[in-house]
């Protein structure tokens, strides 16, 4: 049994996988206070301490524990650094310590990628795009599996602010609750009037210029908050459309799988889909697994001790 957790800017997760399955999936919303646009990096950790001692022991029972595999930094490149990471990382070296197993560490990037293949027919030891879609990040990336987890590289982004602080920035203004995403999802409807432009070059988005235009439009009354959502809803869509297909025609990949927490939102999941060439195949994270959890993580600490590649 391997015991994964990961503690992300907004959520704590640990999860129990037994190698073949997901035995245990349990997470915590980080609370954010009203009117909030997030969390310091110094309350996202206080919180992810006091959350994890009794989600470990919700996740775990009394079931015996081979390894604990954790998210170490966001991403696996160089630098890479987050201080809420710390939290996982000390807990799950602590538990290791006093069941004399191994800590397994790996990314939170890695893990959403892992996550999102659970129950698809994607084949992971062919190349892939994986567009990492979620509150902090918008990234398009060729990915490759191999004896760490998922090596990737990043072959189109945006170049400001990720799709999620667009949704949530708007969504705060406006004065629903952080995160917005789920609320916009709801209020969303087709077929609106074409009132924000996607701003691609290639596979570069920027969504900066759109915020600004859009709360002008807002706060001038030109916009109401139905309209503003389902205008934030297809801009995202149609920039990764764009920018998910000059990627794909690039890397000469076909196979795009879509992880992380905005891509969880049907409605945006369903413009892609409708919008992307026939030539690209489409695939998206189950919903239980798109948002951030330690699913990913866990099953790769299990591939990882099986292969001795601890």
């Amino acid at each position: 049994m391997i015991l994964g957790i990961d503690t992300s800017n907004y959520t704590t997760s640990c999860a129990l996988s037994d190698g073949s399955s997901v035995l245990s999936d349990k997470r915590r919303m980080l609370q954010v206070p009203e009117k909030m646009k997030g969390l310091r990096q110094s309350e996202a950790f206080f919180q992810h301490v006091s959350n994890l001692p009794e989600l470990i022991g919700e996740c775990v029972g009394d079931r015996d524990i081979d390894a604990v595999a954790v998210s170490l930094t966001p991403r696996r490149v160089e630098g890479s650094y987050m201080p809420c990471f710390t939290a996982g990382v000390q807990t799950a070296r602590s538990i290791a310590a006093v069941l004399h197993v191994p800590v397994i560490g790996t990314t939170h990037q890695e893990g959403h990628i892992r996550a999102a293949l659970i129950g698809s027919d994607i084949v992971d030891t062919d190349p892939f795009i994986c567009v990492h879609l979620s509150g902090g990040t918008t990234e398009i990336l060729s990915c490759r599996r191999d004896e760490r987890g998922y090596a990737a590289e990043i072959v189109g982004r945006t170049i400001d602010i990720s799709a999620g602080q667009l949704i949530d920035r708007l969504g705060v203004l406006t004065g629903l609750p952080f995160p917005c995403g789920k609320a916009m999802d709801e209020a969303y409807r087709p077929g609106g009037k074409k009132v924000l432009r996607p701003s691609v070059k290639g596979s570069l988005m920027s969504f900066s210029g759109i915020e600004t235009r859009a709360a002008g439009m807002y706060e001038k009354g030109e916009l109401d908050e139905v309209t503003l959502y389902s205008a934030i809803f297809d801009v995202i869509a149609e920039s990764l459309v764009r920018a998910v297909s000059a990627a794909s025609k690039e890397t000469g990949i076909g196979t795009v799988l879509f992880a992380g927490g905005v891509s969880s939102s049907e409605n945006i999941a369903s413009l892609i889909s409708s919008g992307l060439p026939g030539s690209i195949r489409c695939r998206f994270s189950d919903r239980r697994y798109a948002s951030d959890n330690a699913a990913g993580v866990a099953l790769i600490g299990n591939e990882r001790l099986e292969n001795d590649a601890v």
